[in-house]
């Protein structure tokens, strides 16, 4: 994945386009943000801008699965569709 500027993190449009997937995306926004708020690095917000709510919501207006299943990876016509 390409590297990306700490302020092209929270913006879902501009990270998507550099990670292989909608997916992945998230999940790392999701992580990355965790980690941020447990450092301290940066200051807990409010419910509604919390970033890890952000990808959450993301998650639920995209329809994104929030796990895949093993057999679905494992599947070649999925990486198919994907291209």
């Amino acid at each position: 994945m390409a590297k990306v500027k700490l302020e092209e993190l929270f913006n879902i449009d501009v990270y998507e386009r550099k990670a292989r997937t909608k997916y992945e995306a998230i999940v790392v926004i999701g992580k990355y943000a965790r980690y941020l708020l447990r450092t301290g690095e940066i200051k807990r917000v409010k419910l509604k801008d919390n970033p890890v709510i952000v990808a959450a919501r993301k998650f639920v207006s995209e329809g994104i699965p929030f796990r895949r299943l093993e057999s679905q990876e494992n599947t070649p016509s999925e990486s198919s569709d994907r291209s």
